[in-house]
C-alpha cells in the first residue's frame, strides 16, 4: 500500500512534459510581449520584418544624428587599436571636422572637432611627419568671394592619435584662391617624404575658386617635417602640361575634382592619372573663364625616375586610356556640338583604381553623369584593362558595364517610376539665374536625355 501510495505522489510530482512545454512556451510568449510593448525590439524581429534584409542601421551620436551635407568622410585606426574610427568633413551651416573614435561593439565618441571655412571637401588621412600616427589633409574650395576661407589644412599629429595642429600655410600647400577638391598622396620622387597632388575644379565663372591644379614635391630641411615645405611644380617642365596659372583661355584651362597617384606600369614608381570635365550647369558660352569649350577627358602623366634615374614626368597619349576632347557653343543651333577634330568630349567626375581580372595590373574605372546640362560628352562612365606597359583596353562592354551609361530616362523606363520628364530636364524657366545658354546642350528634346 504505502509503495502504490508513493508511485501515485510521484506521479503527481512530475508534471507531464507537453505540460511543462506549454507552460514554458506561454512564459516566453509573455515575456517577448512585455518586450515588445517597452519598446524593445530584438534582432531577429527586426531582420524577419524585411525579406532579405542584410545591414541594420546603428546610431551614433553626432555623426548618424547630424543632417549636413558631407564633402567627404574616412574609415581609418587612427589610435592603433585595430578598430576603424571616424573623420567626417561637414560643409554646411556650421563647416566642422568631427572624429569619432571607436570603441568597439558600434560604441563611438566623438574625441575631436575643430571649425573649417570656406568650401572643405574632402580629408585624407597618412603619416606625413613619420611619428607612427595618421595625420589629416583636408581640401578646401576657395568659397564665396564675399567670404573667402583659407584654404587646404594640413594637419599635423602632435605625439599622439587625436591631437592635431594646422600647417598648411607654415608649409605651403592652402592653393587659397582654387576650387581644391580630391587628393592623392605619395612618394613621387624616391626621397622617403611624400608629395600631394591637388585636384582643382571650376564651377561657372569661378564664384567659388579657380582650377588651379597643384604638384606639390615636399623640400625637406633636415629630420624633422615641420622644417621642410612644399613647392609646386604645375607649369614647369618636370611636368609639362599640368598646372599652372589659370589663363580664362578655354585652350589651357583644365577642371576636374580627381587625381590619383598610382603605379599604372609596375616599374615601382608613381604615375599620375587626371579626370577633367567642363561645367555645364552654370556654364555661360560667351564668358571667358566659363565657356564650356574647355577640354574633357582622360589625362596621363608617366614618371620617369624608374627608367632614367632622373625625377619628371612625361605626358602619355593615345595608350587606349588617355585621350581628350571638346566642345563648341553653335549659336545658330543654340547648343553644343563636339568639336570635329576633337569629338570625344567625355566629362569624368570620379574614379577608381583595382586589379579587376587579377592579372597583377592596375585597371580603371571613371564614371560622370548623364544631366545634359552638366555633362556634354558622348559617354559618362568607362573601365580600362590595363594590359601591360601603359597599354590599356576600353572594356565597359565586354565587363557588362553598359549600363552605366544609362540617362534618366532609360533608368525611368526600367524601372517604371513615371517621372515627369519636363521635370527632370532643366529648363530656362527653372534655372534663369545659372545660364545664358539654351540648356538643350545635345540638341534633344526633353525626355530624350539619349548621348550624341
Amino acid at each position: 500500500m504505502t509503495e502504490q501510495v508513493a508511485g501515485i505522489e510521484s506521479k503527481v510530482k512530475k508534471p507531464h512534459w507537453k505540460l511543462r512545454w506549454l507552460v514554458v512556451t506561454l512564459v516566453a510568449t509573455l515575456a517577448v510581449f512585455c518586450l515588445l510593448w517597452l519598446g524593445y525590439t530584438p534582432d531577429a524581429i527586426r531582420d524577419a520584418s524585411s525579406l532579405g534584409q542584410l545591414f541594420e542601421r546603428i546610431e551614433i551620436k553626432g555623426f548618424t544624428d547630424l543632417q549636413k551635407n558631407t564633402g567627404g568622410t574616412g574609415l581609418v585606426d587612427i589610435d592603433g587599436d585595430g578598430l576603424l574610427d571616424i573623420v567626417a568633413v561637414y560643409t554646411q551651416g556650421d563647416k566642422t571636422l568631427r572624429v569619432f573614435q571607436n570603441h568597439g561593439e558600434f560604441q563611438f565618441t566623438m574625441v575631436h572637432e575643430r571649425p573649417l571655412h570656406g568650401g572643405p571637401r574632402m580629408p585624407n588621412l597618412i603619416d606625413f611627419n613619420n611619428d607612427g600616427w595618421l595625420d589629416i589633409m583636408v581640401t578646401h574650395a576657395r568659397g564665396y568671394e564675399d567670404n573667402p576661407g583659407p584654404g587646404n589644412a594640413l594637419l599635423v599629429t602632435q605625439g599622439g592619435p587625436f591631437d592635431w595642429i594646422d600647417l598648411g600655410e607654415q608649409m605651403g600647400v592652402r592653393n587659397s584662391e582654387a576650387y581644391n577638391c580630391g587628393s592623392s598622396i605619395g612618394d613621387i620622387d624616391g626621397d622617403g617624404w611624400l608629395d600631394i597632388v591637388i585636384a582643382a575644379d571650376h564651377i561657372g565663372n569661378m564664384f567659388v575658386g579657380k582650377p588651379r591644379q597643384r604638384l606639390y614635391r615636399f623640400v625637406p630641411n633636415g629630420e624633422n617635417f615641420e622644417d621642410g615645405h612644399f613647392v609646386d611644380l604645375g607649369g614647369t617642365d618636370q611636368i609639362p602640361g599640368y598646372g599652372g596659372p589659370v589663363t580664362c583661355d578655354a585652350d589651357i584651362d583644365l577642371g576636374g575634382p580627381s587625381s590619383m597617384l598610382c603605379d599604372l606600369d609596375n616599374d615601382g614608381d608613381l604615375d599620375l592619372l587626371r579626370l577633367y570635365h567642363a561645367d555645364m550647369l552654370y556654364a555661360a558660352w560667351d564668358h571667358p573663364c566659363a565657356s564650356g569649350e574647355q577640354f574633357q577627358g582622360v589625362y596621363l602623366w608617366k614618371n620617369l625616375l624608374a627608367e632614367t634615374g632622373e625625377f619628371r614626368f612625361e605626358r602619355i597619349t593615345d595608350n587606349g586610356l588617355a585621350y581628350s576632347g571638346r566642345m563648341f557653343y553653335d549659336q545658330n543651333l543654340g547648343y553644343y556640338v563636339p568639336d570635329p577634330n576633337n569629338p570625344d568630349a567625355d566629362g569624368f567626375n570620379n574614379m577608381s583604381v583595382g586589379d579587376v581580372n587579377n592579372d597583377g595590373l592596375f585597371d580603371i574605372i571613371a564614371v560622370g553623369s548623364t544631366d545634359p546640362q552638366w555633362n556634354t560628352g558622348t559617354e559618362v562612365a568607362r573601365l580600362w584593362y590595363n594590359r601591360g606597359d601603359l597599354v590599356f583596353e576600353e572594356a565597359t562592354s565586354l565587363a557588362g558595364l553598359d549600363s552605366l551609361n544609362w540617362t534618366y530616362f532609360e533608368w525611368d523606363q526600367l524601372w517604371d517610376y513615371g517621372l515627369v520628364e519636363n521635370i527632370l530636364l532643366a529648363t530656362p524657366a527653372l534655372f534663369p539665374k545659372w545660364t545664358n545658354q539654351a540648356p538643350l546642350i545635345r540638341g534633344k528634346q526633353n525626355g530624350d536625355m539619349q548621348p550624341y
